[in-house]
C-alpha cells in the first residue's frame, strides 16, 4: 500500500484530472462544431442540386451533430461546477486548520495570563499612573515657583535701571517720598508734632515733582 495522500494533495489531483477532461471536451467540440458547419455546407449545395433524399439524411446528421454539441456545453459547465465545489471545501478546510490554530494560540496564552495576573497588573497600572501624576504636579508647582522669582528680580533690575537714568535712587530721593498718612482713630486729634511732620513731607513731595519736571524737560 502506498502512502496516503493529504487532504492538499487529493484536491490539487483531482483538479488535475479535471483540468484535463475539460481540455478533452472542448477538443471534441470543436471538432462537432466543424462537422456542424461542413454539413450545413453540403446541404445547400445538395438543396441547389435537387438531391432532397440526400439533404434529409444530412439534415439528420446536422441535428444530433448540434445535440451533441449542446451536451458538451452541459458537461463542460458541470466540470467548472465541480471544480468551484472543491475549491470551496479546499478554503474552508484551510480556514478550519488557521482557526485550530488560533484556538491553540487563545488557549496557551490564557494559560500564562489569567484573570487575577491580569487583574493585578492593571492594578499596579493604575498606582503607577497616579504616582506619575503626582510627580508632573509637583514638578509644576516647582517650576512655576522658580520662574515667578525670576520675574521678580527682573522686574527689580528694571525699576533700578530707570531710576539711574533719571538720577534718582531707592535709598536717598524714594525715602523722601510722600507716604500715605495713616487714618487716626474715632476720636483721636492730631499732634502739633504731627502737623509738622506732615508739613516736612509736603515739602519733599514739592521738591521731587520739581526735580522730575526738570529731568522731563532735559529729555
Amino acid at each position: 500500500m502506498g502512502n496516503r495522500m493529504t487532504l492538499q494533495e487529493q484536491m490539487r489531483a483531482n483538479k488535475r484530472v479535471i483540468n484535463r477532461a475539460v481540455r478533452e471536451m472542448d477538443r471534441e467540440r470543436a471538432a462537432l462544431e466543424r462537422e456542424q458547419a461542413k454539413l450545413e455546407r453540403d446541404i445547400k449545395k445538395l438543396a441547389a442540386k435537387g438531391e432532397m433524399q440526400a439533404v434529409r439524411v444530412m439534415a439528420k446528421d446536422l441535428v444530433r451533430t448540434k445535440q451533441y454539441i449542446s451536451k458538451f456545453h452541459v458537461m463542460r459547465s458541470n466540470l467548472q461546477s465541480l471544480s468551484l465545489k472543491m475549491q470551496t471545501i479546499k478554503t474552508q478546510h484551510e480556514m478550519g486548520l488557521a482557526m485550530g490554530k488560533m484556538t491553540k494560540q487563545m488557549k496557551r496564552m490564557n494559560k500564562k495570563m489569567n484573570a487575577a495576573s491580569l487583574s493585578k497588573m492593571v492594578r499596579e497600572f493604575e498606582m503607577e499612573n497616579e504616582k506619575v501624576g503626582l510627580t508632573e504636579e509637583m514638578m509644576n508647582d516647582v517650576m512655576d515657583d522658580a520662574f515667578d522669582e525670576g520675574d521678580e528680580e527682573e522686574e527689580d533690575a528694571i525699576v533700578n535701571q530707570v531710576l539711574d537714568e533719571i538720577g534718582v535712587t531707592m535709598h536717598d530721593d524714594l525715602q523722601s517720598a510722600p507716604q500715605q498718612p495713616v487714618r487716626e482713630s474715632a476720636g483721636q486729634e492730631k499732634q502739633p508734632a504731627m502737623v509738622s511732620a506732615e508739613a516736612e513731607e509736603d515739602a519733599a513731595v514739592s521738591d521731587l515733582e520739581a526735580r522730575l519736571n526738570n529731568l522731563r524737560r532735559g529729555t
